[in-house]
């Protein structure tokens, strides 16, 4: 009866007015649409620009007008910071890019929102010249390219650049090597801080402070005190 009654006293819509919001949805769905489109289109598209930064031996700063892109080299990996050769790499691609003129040939985004293109200087690409002169790997993860392998394995038997270690490291195989330590250091410090008779929210942040600077290898004299000021020796033995 209840719903007889409510059904009753409810009005359809006229349908002009259903079929007016049915065509304004429509104009919405369509309006973003295009703006995603174009979006997407504008992020990869090709450009040309002036290098006016260089992080490291693959990644460097564009300016295309007024908006600074940060593009990644595509298909090489260079020395991370921290590994040998790093600062020749950089160096390097400085050498050859940093106030110049380049034209930027995307193929897509990496997961930290870089570009990543092919970058060539007056017709010479980037990422071949590194690889000529030893100063990257080909990024094997996500290509195989044959001409890249190739200017790769030239310099390795050469022994240019980075290439006159005896082994050098993959900057990718570093990445996890230091990635395992720090999580290795942090589950460590975690346990010996649940282990420790602290007490209080005060002695509890000083001792994570003191433990995580442990896990980084940066304890001088001054944390080494501080520590003992928040904890008495006996707080502190394990």
């Amino acid at each position: 009866m209840l719903r007889a009654r409510w059904a009753s006293t409810t009005r359809a819509l006229p349908r002009s007015s259903l079929d007016a919001r049915r065509a304004v949805r429509a104009i919405a769905l369509a309006a973003g649409t295009a703006v995603a489109l174009a979006a997407a289109g504008a992020a990869f598209a090709d450009f040309s620009g002036r290098v006016v930064a260089v992080t490291d031996g693959d990644t460097l700063t564009v300016l295309d007008g007024t908006r600074a892109v940060r593009v990644r080299l595509w298909g090489v990996d260079a020395p991370e910071r921290g590994q040998p050769w790093s600062r020749r790499a950089r160096d390097a691609l400085a050498a050859r890019a940093m106030h110049r003129d380049v034209r930027v040939e995307t193929v897509g985004t990496d997961g930290y929102g870089r570009t990543l293109a092919r970058v060539s200087v007056g017709g010479v690409d980037l990422a071949e010249a590194q690889l000529r002169d030893g100063m990257a790997w080909v990024f094997r993860r996500y290509t195989g390219d044959p001409a890249l392998v190739a200017l790769e394995e030239d310099a390795r038997d050469a022994r240019r650049g980075l290439w006159m270690q005896r082994e050098p490291e993959a900057p990718w195989r570093y990445r996890e090597r230091t990635a395992a330590a720090r999580r290795g250091a942090w589950v460590a410090s975690e346990r010996r801080l649940a282990s420790l008779p602290v007490h209080g929210a005060r002695s509890l942040r000083a001792a994570a402070a003191a433990l995580r600077e442990d896990a980084a290898g940066g304890a001088g004299a001054s944390g080494r005190s501080a520590r003992a000021r928040a904890h008495p020796p006996s707080a502190l033995a394990t």
